[in-house]
């Protein structure tokens, strides 16, 4: 397993990045700031080995991107995160539904939902919310990776209420810095098993062997081709 000291440096700063811009945003909700006259924090990360950095430099995440991913992913490393930063600005309490955010059946804290991203990112300003909105359409790179999506919501509530998800093999490459292997269940009904062989001990028609290759090839080198050389329009998107 890869050593996690690295990785976590660059998530404790991730997350007092994101305190420090829901903290801007708060400021102006409740009228202590000029959101004219503010200037965001600018993201920061440490260039090293870790998963978070290797997903940033891979994908270049934008700002709005950026923070989005961090609301996803918060819940998973500090339970309690998003209820303390609104406890320190509403003393008093009550209700405050510009925020966002669902309450599960297990966790304690404040999951955040899609109005919880448009409030941070947009406030109120409507044009700047539907590019917010625009981020889960299905065309998104989250999308289309399998990164993060909005869970669906009951019908006729709004479809920003919904919990922003992100996949549980993100979660744990971004945290763990590696994907564990599916466990058996009615929806992945195979078992890894263990051989002495190796690839020399398998006799097969030498057609299928080189697909066979193929497929190992494609395994090992996609994010290569796709991400760091832009064959994406160039190189159909893997093997059915």
């Amino acid at each position: 397993m890869p050593s996690l000291e690295p990785n976590t440096d660059n998530l404790l700063l991730s997350l007092t990045y994101l305190t420090e811009v829901i903290k801007v945003r708060l400021h102006i909700h409740l009228g202590q700031d000029d959101e004219k006259n503010t200037t965001w924090p600018t993201p920061t990360c440490y260039e090293d080995d870790s998963p978070i950095y290797h997903f940033i430099r891979t994908h270049q995440p934008t700002f709005n991107e950026y923070i989005l991913l961090l609301l996803a992913l918060t819940p998973h490393l500090q339970p309690g995160f998003f209820r303390k930063i609104i406890a320190e600005h509403l003393p008093d309490g009550g209700d405050f539904p510009e925020f966002g955010g669902i309450r599960a059946k297990n966790h304690r804290d404040i999951l955040p939902t899609g109005e919880t991203a448009l409030f941070i990112l947009a406030g109120d300003d409507i044009a700047q919310r539907l590019e917010v909105q625009a981020l889960f359409g299905t065309e998104h790179w989250f999308y289309k990776n399998n990164i993060l999506h909005l869970e669906e919501v009951p019908a006729g509530e709004p479809t920003m209420s919904g919990r922003i998800m992100l996949d549980p093999e993100i979660v744990e490459l971004l945290t763990l810095g590696q994907v564990s292997k599916p466990r058996f269940s009615s929806e992945f009904p195979a078992e890894y098993i263990h051989t002495a062989m190796d690839w020399a001990d398998l006799v097969l028609h030498p057609n299928t062997l080189r697909q066979i290759h193929e497929i190992e090839h494609w395994i090992t080198h996609n994010d290569t081709l796709m991400q760091e050389w832009g064959m994406q329009k160039k190189v159909k998107p893997g093997y059915r």
